[in-house]
């Protein structure tokens, strides 16, 4: 399962990165695909037909998130409009889909194509867009690994057993420690290690926020994985549930980081 793991993670990686060194409309068809899949995925754990009245409403505001941001958001006439909408799906299907199954995909369509959208921004909308998001994307693998191996050799209490059983105290600190390190090469190229250090660090812990809420998540729904699209992985938000926290706010940090630590713009 390990090989799996590693071969799938180096071809996902692989992919991503290239897609991200390329920009424009590779990066966004990736971000778009990943996006998409995940969003099935996300219908899935709750056992939401993807193409019936209530799911389509969601995938309408998925894409208008994906492509518009919180534009439509701030739109007070569209975004009343959306909310009646799906405040008669349970109207439309006799109940067949309840108020709950609305909320959740009401929830599920923000959370996953804003996400997104600010993934997007990151790379395409920052002067140093491709060296922003490949230190995120390192940062998050870095914790990854660090979290694996240092809970692994360790051992010791685990850090919420309710929510995720494997993981322990001294993986999650592991993975900060691992992503940290990252920092520090990323202030040899481009200065202020403070900074990066500090970046880091809170995108590591973000991070594995984000992976704790998919976490709960599926076990809320009793499901292992999102699903089996990646071997040794799960599915897609198995695989990018740090990144789709930690990405976003890296964008809304950057800026201010930088501002904060003058210098260290690279």
């Amino acid at each position: 399962m390990l090989t799996a793991r590693v071969w799938t993670g180096f071809i996902v990686g692989a992919v991503v990165i290239a897609a991200t060194l390329l920009g424009g409309l590779w990066y966004e068809t990736l971000m778009l695909v990943i996006c998409s899949v995940g969003f099935w995925e996300l219908l899935a754990i709750r056992g939401i037909a993807p193409f019936r009245l209530p799911a389509v409403a969601g995938w309408l505001v998925l894409y208008l998130c994906f492509f518009s941001g919180t534009g439509f958001l701030l739109q007070p006439h569209w975004f009343m409009l959306l909310l009646f909408i799906f405040l008669l799906i349970p109207v439309l299907t006799k109940n067949d889909s309840s108020f709950a199954d609305a909320a959740f995909i009401w929830f599920g369509s923000l959370w996953i194509g804003l996400s997104f959208y600010f993934l997007l921004q990151l790379r395409l909308d920052q002067p140093n867009g491709f060296w922003l998001f490949l230190f995120v994307l390192l940062t998050i693998w870095a914790t990854d690994i660090g979290a694996y191996f240092v809970g692994r050799w360790l051992k010791g209490p685990k850090i919420w057993p309710v929510i995720s059983p494997n993981k322990t105290v001294a993986g999650t600190l592991g993975g900060i420690v691992f992503a940290f390190l990252v920092g520090v090469l990323f202030s040899i190229f481009h200065s202020n290690l403070a900074m990066w250090g500090l970046f880091s660090v809170l995108l590591s812990a973000l991070g594995q926020l984000g992976d704790f809420a998919e976490s709960a998540l599926k076990r809320t729904y009793g499901v292992k994985d999102s699903g089996r699209l990646l071997p040794g992985h799960g599915g897609m938000l198995d695989r990018f549930d740090s990144l789709i926290v930690a990405g976003p706010a890296a964008y809304l940090l950057s800026s201010h980081l930088i501002s904060l630590f003058s210098g260290g713009t690279g």
